[in-house]
């Protein structure tokens, strides 16, 4: 394996689950015995936070992955962390700010291996997917479509008219052409209550399908 891979928890549309995510892929990798660290530049700090949190409930447990912070602010402090991520020997996750004025975006989505991009199939979810795409394709981040997966999250499978599921099918064949759209993470409680601490094995059978295809997609690339 090469000495880095850097993979971004990525959207503009907040509320889609990049947060609850990346903490799943990085349990997902750990228990693959591959090394693993998580920095949070997203401006609410949610992974961070939520670290602290529960080593304080659970101060016996060992995590078994570092979370660091990035200042999504400052584009030197984002370059200057980014350049200390690229020298861990192993899986860099990074959870980046929702939204697209924060200065130091610009060179996490241009360092990346892969953007993880989480969506539902809202309409607004997806128009606000769509707009963000077109940044990432731009001649200013110049990511190619091969490293951007979409991931379907907390879908209802058997919940929707007609409808609605054949605009979902609609929506995941144009987004197919744009990148590479993943097995979709099924909505519930138990991924939603998740720790950065523990994993259980629920959330793993949940979640591992899209983690699969990235990491078997990166393995052919590099």
């Amino acid at each position: 394996m090469a000495k880095n891979r850097m993979i971004v928890f990525a959207n503009q549309k907040g509320g889609v689950g990049k947060s609850t995510l990346c903490i799943m892929m990085a349990h997902w990798l750990t228990d693959q015995g591959k090394k693993v660290v998580v920095y949070d530049a997203d401006v609410q700090q949610t992974i961070y936070s939520r670290r602290k949190d529960d080593l304080e409930v659970n101060p016996n447990i060992t995590p078994k992955w570092d979370v660091k912070k990035i200042n999504p602010i400052s584009f030197e402090q984002t370059t200057k962390v980014l350049d200390e991520a690229a020298e861990f020997d192993g899986y860099v996750l990074i959870d980046a700010p929702g939204a697209m004025a924060f200065p130091g975006l610009a060179p996490i989505l241009q360092s990346a291996d892969a953007i993880a991009i989480p969506f539902t199939y809202d309409d607004n979810d997806l128009k606000s997917t769509l707009m963000f795409i077109q940044v990432l394709l731009s001649d200013e981040i110049g990511q190619d479509k091969e490293r951007l997966f979409f991931i379907p999250n907390r879908i209802e499978v058997n919940a929707g008219t007609k409808e609605e599921k054949e605009a979902a099918e609609y929506a995941e064949k144009a987004l197919n052409k744009l990148g590479r759209v993943t097995y979709r993470v099924k909505k519930g409680a138990a991924i939603r209550r998740n720790s950065t601490l523990v994993y259980s094995n629920y959330q793993m059978l949940a979640t591992r399908a899209p983690w699969t295809t990235i990491t078997n997609k990166l393995n052919r690339l590099k």
